[in-house]
């Protein structure tokens, strides 16, 4: 897999959406979408980084909340349209906790939850999700950023429709939406991780398995096709346009060998 993290000292999870085959031999297109985690720490260094990204436009999916704790600094930037579409409404992120924590988390049951939770934001929360989508497919407001504060489940939902409305296979879409662990696992060490977890027994790969395991975004695939027939579906069925769909691939996909 290409390496396609955007290293900065003061955000996470900032990563490039582009060089994703597709199963009809295109690729996405690099440099056109980036996901990332919260931007409120943002240095100016790092702010023209992303810039020079060619970003024009930040898509943040957040909570009222959560934007009035922490500002998005990329999105303060007199060069960036800032853009906000709440895609999961003003009550908590998630409804309950979760088993985390313990000496052996139950991950079966976590991979339900998690399930369970996402499929509940796409069902629920089809306007704002509808909103997102036409902002970033919309080829007038590329190149952009997209984010909430972790940059792995809402950011992680929408980064999966489009791969997945772009044909790449599930099992990249999974493979995109695990690799968030990765880079978070530095921030859960300095604000999250209890004493008795070190670096030395629990890698990334454990923090995968517990907070977004590819598991839970083939499950959302498969539900997606039950329910629905396919991404493309259900992305038609929040009232985007065929024409809006295939107007974006036309835009984020190339052919593979060029």
């Amino acid at each position: 897999m290409k390496n396609r993290h955007i290293e900065l000292d003061d955000a996470s999870n900032v990563r490039d959406l582009g060089e994703y085959p597709t199963k009809e031999g295109k690729s996405t297109v690099s440099g056109l979408l980036f996901r990332a985690a919260g931007l409120h720490e943002l240095s100016e260094a790092s702010v023209a980084i992303l810039l020079h990204r060619g970003i024009i436009t930040d898509v943040d999916l957040r909570r009222t909340d959560e934007v009035d704790q922490r500002t998005d600094l990329l999105g303060k930037s007199d060069k960036i349209n800032y853009i906000r579409h709440n895609i999961v409404g003003d009550l908590p992120t998630f409804p309950d906790e979760k088993l985390e924590g313990t000496l052996e988390p139950n991950l079966e049951i976590i991979v339900e939850w998690y399930h369970k939770t996402y499929a509940g934001w796409l069902e629920n929360n089809q306007p704002a999700i509808k909103d997102a989508l036409t902002t970033l497919f919309n080829p007038d407001n590329l190149p952009a950023l997209y984010h909430c504060e972790a940059g792995k489940d809402r950011t992680g939902i929408i980064s999966a429709l489009i791969l997945s409305v772009c044909g790449v296979e599930d099992e990249l879409v999974a493979e995109d939406y695990g690799l968030s662990a990765k880079y978070l696992i530095d921030r859960y060490f300095e604000e999250q991780a209890p004493p008795s977890r070190t670096r030395e027994n629990y890698t990334w790969i454990d923090y995968q398995n517990e907070n977004c395991s590819p598991k839970v975004m083939i499950k959302i695939m498969d539900y997606i096709k039950t329910v629905y027939g396919g991404t493309k579906n259900y992305i038609v069925s929040l009232g985007i346009t065929k024409e809006t769909i295939e107007t974006f691939k036309a835009t984020f996909l190339s052919d593979s060998n060029k």
